[in-house]
């Protein structure tokens, strides 16, 4: 194959994606991944060409995000704000770098901040930070692997197609057996490589996994679901759809009946559940029901001595 033709077909790549592997290259060429990585390793001596030998990776290295414009104060001050919430996420053994990154990043703005992102609880990330850099590695490189799974002492095999971080945890979204199902990384250890490459996720799973308002992406067919709301939380709900296809008819001032899709009564609970005590479940029945029980618990846990 011609070189000039690679060479910029390569230039290419680097410049639409923020890294490449040698499975990435040889679909692109139609050539085996051996022949594929000559072509890297030919391209790789150039000075603005990084080699990530962790991840078996290539990017270039001075790649402007920002098309040349100017930083206004607020977009720092969010930044900032951005990289002080991944403090909580990642744990506090990685403060320390995040710390230097901002401040490599900003100057001396990176402590003027106007904004503040609430911090939620999460898994130590020194936990699975192993885990996660072998899987994204998987991903990108477009392997089909199998691991142990220590919460059913199971193995699977899997095509890995994201990483998710969710309410405090770190799931990974790969398909099995035709499935699209999600795996706590916590539990994953023991990754291999199949040999074998990923096929190209369905339009379907596509379309879940862009358009999930929660972890239950994966258990199936969505249920369409109708509540009333009331009091001032309709404002809420007029003013930002949190909801999943949400569709919303006014009833009145401090009234709004919604429809939305949820993919069971565990997922419409999640979603609801900040203002469950405003919402009424019209339908379907076995959702309205479902409220109504786990209510009942609530309360008798509750009642003590009364």
């Amino acid at each position: 194959m011609n070189k000039l033709y690679v060479a910029l077909e390569l230039f290419k790549m680097l410049s639409e994606n923020r890294e490449i592997g040698t499975t990435m290259v040889a679909k692109q060429f139609e050539v085996s991944k051996r022949t594929a990585q000559r072509y890297l390793n030919e391209v790789a001596s150039l000075p603005f060409i990084h080699y990530d030998e962790e991840r078996y990776t290539y990017s270039l290295v001075d790649k402007n995000g920002f098309n040349g414009t100017i930083l206004k104060g607020a977009e720092l001050s969010f930044l900032t704000a951005v990289f002080g919430y991944t403090k909580t996420v990642l744990g506090s053994n990685n403060a320390d770098m995040i710390d230097k990154i901002t401040r490599k990043i900003f100057h001396a703005n990176y402590t003027n901040s106007t904004h503040h992102m609430i911090n939620i609880a999460s898994v130590d990330y020194d936990k699975i930070a192993d885990t996660h850099i072998r899987l994204e590695q998987h991903i990108t490189e477009e392997d089909e692997i199998t691991f142990h799974y220590s919460r059913y002492g199971k193995s699977y095999t899997v095509f890995p197609y994201k990483i998710i971080f969710h309410n405090g945890f770190w799931y990974l979204a790969a398909e099995n057996a035709g499935v699209l199902k999600k795996y706590v990384l916590e539990y994953i250890s023991d990754i291999k490589s199949t040999g074998k490459s990923s096929p190209q996720p369905s339009e379907k799973m596509i379309e879940t996994l862009k358009n999930a308002k929660s972890i239950w992406f994966e258990d199936g067919e969505k249920t369409e679901v109708t509540i009333r709301v009331t009091g001032f939380i309709t404002d809420y709900f007029r003013r930002r759809p949190f909801l999943d296809g949400q569709v919303n008819t006014e009833e009145g001032e401090n009234s709004l009946l919604i429809t939305f899709k949820a993919v069971n009564e565990y997922e419409m609970f999640q979603m609801l559940s900040p203002w469950i005590e405003h919402i009424e479940i019209i339908s379907p029945q076995n959702f309205r029901e479902f409220i109504y029980k786990l209510g009942k618990k609530v309360a008798k846990i509750n009642a003590g001595s009364r």
